[in-house]
């Protein structure tokens, strides 16, 4: 494991990784989608993980002709540890909240939080329009399938920023009030969106007490509710601390997911 960590254990070097798991980037893609990484360190760390094996960097045929960034088969084998490392964050009792969610975290986190009793209940294809991103996506059989590009084939097109998405999927907000605002537009068969955005779920805090600030599982944001003198829970609540949800601003508003937890022992 020493030597895992000295290919990929440097800051933001996971987190490099995970923004291409899903596809090549440019670098100023990659850039735009860390934010606070200073150009620098994203620099050392493309390097860093192109002597290792993990990345290489090539240019697209014309008429794109981009140089890109794109992981190594070799390093395409560490999705299932992100995946894994990124459910066991999110049951944390103190992680550190984010405050953006890119396009790729999102997506991830699909992958990585679908639960497979709700899964079974749908199937069908999906198109996920997050702003200038399209995914196509499918369920059948309580297996989930997620990849960049759109599908020929007859699907319920879903379109919103990732937040807002985010929102409805691991926190508590309505969908019927995301659509009213305009936050996600949903085309041809709701039921069946309604099914999809149910197939994932969050896991269950650790037994190591309540989180107390937020945790964050490959970029999707958990904030706690409150639990009361008596050991109850007073219920999950989404948005800002005061001001009622449906005045949110979800696309603008650093996102704040909320979920029960137990009361403390």
């Amino acid at each position: 494991m020493a030597h895992a960590l000295d290919l990929v254990g440097e800051r933001w070097a996971l987190l490099v990784i995970r923004e291409l798991v899903l596809g090549a980037k440019r670098y100023g893609d990659l850039k735009n989608d860390l934010p606070g990484i200073s150009t620098n360190v994203l620099s050392h760390r493309l390097n860093e993980l192109a002597s290792a094996g993990v990345v290489r960097r090539h240019r697209l045929a014309p008429p794109a002709g981009s140089w890109v960034h794109e992981l190594t088969d070799w390093g395409r084998e560490l999705e299932p540890i992100l995946r894994q490392l990124g459910r066991w964050g999110a049951r944390s009792p103190a992680h550190r909240p984010d405050k953006q969610l890119s396009v790729t975290s999102f997506a991830l986190s699909l992958r990585t939080n679908v639960d497979p009793d709700e899964a079974r209940k749908v199937n069908g294809h999906f198109e996920l329009r997050l702003g200038d991103d399209r995914f196509r996506a499918r369920l059948a059989d309580g297996e989930f399938e997620i990849a960049r590009g759109v599908t020929d084939l007859p699907a319920t097109v879903i379109d919103a920023g990732p937040m807002a998405l985010a929102s409805v999927i691991y926190g508590d907000r309505d969908l019927a009030d995301a659509i009213d605002l305009g936050d996600i537009v949903i085309e041809s068969d709701r039921p069946s969106a309604e099914r999809f955005l149910a197939a994932f779920t969050l896991p269950a805090p650790g037994r190591s007490g309540l989180i107390q600030k937020g945790t964050v599982a490959m970029g999707i944001v958990v904030a706690p509710t409150s639990v009361s003198p008596d050991g109850s829970s007073a219920g999950p609540r989404v948005g800002r601390a005061s001001g009622p949800p449906s005045r949110t601003n979800w696309s603008r508003t650093p996102l704040l997911l909320c979920r029960r937890t137990s009361p403390p022992e």
